[in-house]
């Protein structure tokens, strides 16, 4: 509670305003002048809590825009998206313990950014179940501002379109569009309108959620008119130059393909603007294919302003004429033929989905007759039967004793054929939906194999289907994270895969059966970074709680390691096991005696730390968020930090023989270095973050990847680098098997790939269904990988035999795979 009135400058004011003074004694005076008189909207007398029980805008009591955050607040994790004005992040809000993403604006000399701001206050006033919600805004201490969203976990509608591959499919992402069209008529009821709506702009939770994200072009109808024309006309235009996906700012703001012919010609946006752009979100989730396409942006939005497109009836005939009405008349070319607000286009898809008559659809008389069938289907089948029956019972009145015995025969022998017929066609059901699943996840298919008849698993096509779901990889699922897994690892022995989480827990596994053996709690938090001793014997663990944990194998017997005040990046066991050192982002080094769990803390950096790896058995090395590096002698805590690289050190590795060291930075860059810490030469460069590095255990290759789709190796120590290629995303991490003759690779595109290090592709393993975050061999020949779905997945390597024909395929798909699948709803 602040009021000014008790402050040294409004007791002067007070001497010179008496009028105003006797209303900041008297609530009820207060109130009554506050609300007629325009002066008082804005009087620093008024008691800011008192003005908040008042109904209407409460303009004195709102705080400063944007207010200085503390650092520590939030832990920030990976780069979501980039856009023009800054950065998306995922980050932890340690105070009220949450994931969240953040939008973070770039750098520029302490200003904040207009733009920027208005996008925060337009979002949070925005409060409905369907819109992102914003947490928090502010500004950090180095003087950026940023706002804190809700973290949506789920795909992008334009995703999920790209995967329904069917008319019924898309027709089931109908109550999505409805759940954008409420969101969209709310906005506007608060006088927001969008304008950069799109499929890439909505999300679709794993629980039916849709959320509407990206309000940057956003505009706020209660704004003045100067503010209204620099939202058309931003100051910073950056238009992309091709691609029909881009968002266009400048003199035309949106996405070319979902605008607007008014807006595509750089007219004023009204709600009806809005609309349009539903109706061409509709059009390409029915269809699976945007309204407009062009080689440029500019191509497309001659398209568009011209009203040039393909009906939605002609572009996909299976779409039911009522529905292709409906998003023509959203449509319409000019903006007074188009639905006089979003709210009259959710109610006219809510008729259309119960199955009543629409208004934007003139219905033939054919057309009125068979709904009216459809619609008393039941009743007149009843009458049908019972005229059949009628007819029946009087032959069977004449015939009774004759044919008594002859009828008896042929209902049995119609129930045998009825009953073979629907076994038979429950087969085929469960054959169409493992032939579909093989081309995204072979194990699924598999799954769906195992509930098939023996008569159905003799067929010769299932056996097809069989052959190819084990050629293109057969995974058994570890199940029981409640988040993200993003640490995978194995022991040198074989007998245990270890997963950490989002979740807070990491878990130990038996390889043997897949059976959970013991669950690590302690972390309040997501675990950040994990390993292994090379005994095998130790796991240490930490995350954004500022914990170590240093955990038995195999019992989970733990002890937490204190002494970090903030996020801890990096831990690394000592060649010989007996020491474990590890780094914050309070800049903090630890070193902790692995058996009684004594620490030193061996520097205090001006720059938060994350990587650390041993020299030797004395000597560590470590990178900072500066781009410095360090070497320190943990005996004696002598050593320095110098500047290695110009960004964020994220990744170090040394060879096995300790002759060479590689270091990754935020910008991509890799570079080689003596063991001893001579810089030889830069070795490539990734478009983004490089996220692993690794050399070969026979030290003859350096492995980089990161955030582009490109694993690259570097013959050492100077021969010619080439490229692995395949994913279509960025890399999270790299493994190698104990031989290094293989490389995996996990990534974001939802698939784990395997080469040969000489460059060969060996493997690509489908069905994870969300990015890959990390991955790891097993001794005998498997692989493990943990992914954003909370799943891990276990992989042979090796080609497996072919299954047998008949019943004994069952067992042996149970073998390869412990995937299940529930019955579908039409079983017989």
């Amino acid at each position: 509670r602040a009021t000014v009135a008790s402050s040294p400058a409004t007791a002067g004011f007070a001497e010179t305003q008496p009028a105003r003074d006797v209303t900041a004694t008297d609530p009820a005076r207060a109130k009554q002048r506050l609300a007629t008189d325009p002066t008082m909207q804005s009087d620093p007398t008024i008691d800011g809590p008192m003005a908040a029980t008042l109904p209407g805008p409460h303009g004195v009591a709102d705080l400063p825009t944007l207010q200085r955050i503390d650092d520590s607040a939030y832990a920030i994790g990976e780069e979501l998206a980039r856009g023009g004005m800054g950065k998306i992040l995922f980050a932890r809000d340690r105070r009220l313990r949450r994931d969240v993403v953040i939008k973070v604006m770039r750098r520029e000399s302490g200003r904040v950014d207009p733009r920027f701001e208005r996008e925060a206050l337009i979002t949070a006033r925005l409060q409905h179940p369907s819109i992102v919600r914003v947490y928090d805004a502010g500004v950090f201490g180095d003087g950026r501002a940023f706002y804190a969203m809700e973290r949506v976990r789920g795909r992008s509608l334009d995703v999920v379109i790209a995967d329904a591959k069917t008319v019924r499919d898309r027709l089931a992402l109908l109550p999505h569009a409805i759940a954008v069209c409420d969101a969209i008529a709310y906005a506007h009821s608060e006088g927001v309108l969008h304008r950069d709506l799109k499929p890439h702009n909505v999300l679709v939770g794993p629980f039916g959620e849709t959320v509407v994200i990206d309000w940057g072009l956003a505009k706020d109808l209660r704004t003045s008119q100067a503010e209204s024309a620099s939202e058309e006309r931003p100051a910073d235009p950056d238009r992309g130059s091709s691609g029909d996906m881009l968002t266009v700012v400048g003199a035309v703001l949106g996405t070319p393909s979902y605008m607007a012919p008014e807006q595509a010609r750089g007219e004023a946006s009204d709600e009806r603007t809005d609309i349009y752009a539903l109706g061409a979100l509709l059009y390409t989730s029915l269809s699976g294919e945007p309204p407009h396409r062009g080689r440029t942006a500019d191509e497309v939005i001659e398209l568009v302003s011209g009203g040039k497109r393909v009906p939605l009836g002609k572009r996909e005939p299976g779409v039911p004429p009522e529905l292709a009405a409906i998003v023509e008349r959203a449509m319409a070319h000019e903006p007074q033929a188009r639905f006089a607000s979003a709210l009259e286009l959710a109610e006219e898809l809510r008729r259309f989905a119960a199955g009543k008559l629409v208004a934007s659809h003139t219905y033939s008389l054919g057309q009125l007759v068979r709904r009216w069938i459809r619609r008393y289907r039941v009743t007149l089948a009843v009458a049908a039967v019972a005229l059949v029956i009628l007819a029946v019972g009087g032959v069977l009145a004449v015939n009774n004793v004759m044919t008594e015995r002859d009828f008896a025969n042929t209902e049995r022998l119609k129930a045998e054929a009825a009953e073979d017929r629907a076994n038979t066609k429950y087969d085929s059901l469960l054959y169409g939906l493992a032939k579909k699943a093989l081309s995204t996840d072979p194990s699924h298919a598999a799954a769906w194999l195992k509930l098939m008849s023996d008569r159905g698993l003799s067929w010769d096509k299932t056996q097809k289907v069989a052959i190819d779901a084990a050629r293109l990889g057969l995974a058994r699922e570890l199940r029981g994270h409640a988040q993200d897994i993003e640490h995978v690892a194995v022991t040198p022995d074989g007998k245990y895969v270890i997963t950490g989480s989002d979740d807070s827990t990491a878990r130990i596994w038996n390889l043997a059966n897949d059976a959970l053996v013991a669950e690590l709690k302690g972390h309040d938090g997501p675990i950040e970074t994990m390993t292994l001793s090379s005994d095998g014997k130790y796991l240490a663990t930490a995350g954004t709680d500022g914990d170590v944990r240093l955990w038995e194998i195999p019992s989970g017997t733990g002890r937490r390691l204190q002494g970090h005040h903030n996020t801890v990046r990096g831990v690394s066991f000592s060649p010989d096991n007996t020491k474990l050192a590890s780094t914050g982002e309070d800049g903090t080094l630890f070193i902790w005696d692995v058996t009684s769990a004594a620490s030193k803390e061996l520097l205090k950096h001006t720059a938060g730390l994350r990587p650390v790896i041993w020299y030797d058995n004395t000597t560590v090395i470590v990178g900072g968020f500066d781009g410095k590096m360090g070497r320190y002698d943990v005996t004696t805590g002598k050593g320095s930090m110098v500047q290695a690289h110009d960004a964020e050190l994220r990744c170090l590795a040394l060879s096995p023989d300790r002759r060479y060291l590689i270091s990754g930075d935020e910008n991509g860059l890799v570079a080689l270095w003596t063991g001893d810490g001579k810089r030889l030469r830069s070795l490539g460069r990734h478009t983004d973050v490089t996220r692993d590095v690794m050399f070969t255990p026979d030290g003859k290759f350096a492995l980089s990847a990161g955030g582009d789709p490109i694993v690259r190796v570097y013959p050492i120590p100077d021969g010619k680098a080439y490229e692995l290629t395949g994913h279509e995303n960025g890399i999270k991490g790299l493994a190698l098997d104990r031989d290094g003759k293989l490389v995996a690779s996990a990534g974001l595109d939802n698939t784990v790939r395997v080469w040969t290090i000489d460059g060969k592709p060996f493997r690509v393993f489908l069905g994870t269904n969300d990015a890959v975050k990390a991955v790891a061999f097993t001794p005998d020949h498997r692989l493990v990988s943990g992914a954003e779905n909370n799943i891990a997945r276990i992989w042979r390597l090796d080609d497996i035999e072919s299954p047998p024909p008949g019943p004994a395929m069952r067992q042996w798909l149970a073998t390869h795979t412990n995937l299940e699948e529930e019955t579908p709803d039409d079983t017989p």
